[in-house]
């Protein structure tokens, strides 16, 4: 029969997985060109458009601003306009004496007058007050915390654009002192092959050199 635990001749194969794993993945195109330089503002863009989170805090306070619409309706008077009407048709067999092969058909319309309700409620003793006051703050505490999460995006994709910003920078000052001090170390040996210069004054540029290669490397890393 089939195996379905392993054995001591016979290990456990994992299942292979990739056809559901690529029926799991994303269908939605990725918004990131490769190909383009994007600016601080386009980067921030994506970002608030992308996380998920800036979604949760949408939908709370598209909910929340639905919640107060509903309790200030309640202040209006309500409408309502009701009618009923029907249509039936049945058919009935003759008795054999009259028609053998005959038979009477039942028709009926029905229809109720139209009705028209209308309800206001003018005094509830605060309680539609209380409730619009409710709804009011949990409007402005999702839309606070909308806009804290916009914030808090906003700030984690500025530090690390200017981190990475800052980064080259590094990269750029650490690679132009390697290239100053291989520039020294090469006319060192230079005037060293032409008897204008010491052992001493090689080595000094050598090791130069080598401590500005660390410091890219440690740059880099």
């Amino acid at each position: 029969g089939r195996q379905v635990a392993p054995t001591p001749t016979a290990p456990w194969n994992a299942p292979d997985l990739r056809g559901y794993t690529s029926l799991l993945k994303s269908a939605e195109p990725s918004p990131i060109d490769p190909q383009k330089r994007y600016n601080l503002v386009e980067l921030i863009n994506i970002a608030q458009r992308l996380n998920p989170e800036t979604r949760v805090a949408w939908e709370s306070a598209r909910q929340a601003a639905i919640g107060l619409g509903l309790v200030e309706s309640e202040y209006f008077p309500v409408l309502t306009l009701s009618a009923l009407g029907g249509y039936q048709s049945e058919a009935f067999p003759a008795p054999n004496d009259v028609a053998p092969s005959g038979f009477f058909r039942f028709d009926n319309a029905g229809y109720a007058l139209p009705t028209l309700n209308l309800r206001w409620l003018l005094l509830d003793f605060g309680r539609r007050g209380n409730a619009l006051d409710a709804a009011k703050e949990r409007l402005l505490a999702a839309n606070l915390g909308f806009n804290r999460k916009h914030q808090q995006i906003i700030f984690n994709v500025q530090r690390a654009f200017l981190g990475l910003a800052s980064l080259r920078g590094k990269i750029a000052v650490a690679q132009s002192a390697v290239d100053s001090a291989r520039a020294v170390r090469e006319a060192a040996e230079a005037q060293l092959r032409n008897g204008l210069a010491t052992l001493p004054e090689v080595s000094l540029a050598r090791q130069q050199e080598g401590q500005a290669a660390f410091a890219l490397q440690y740059v880099l890393v």
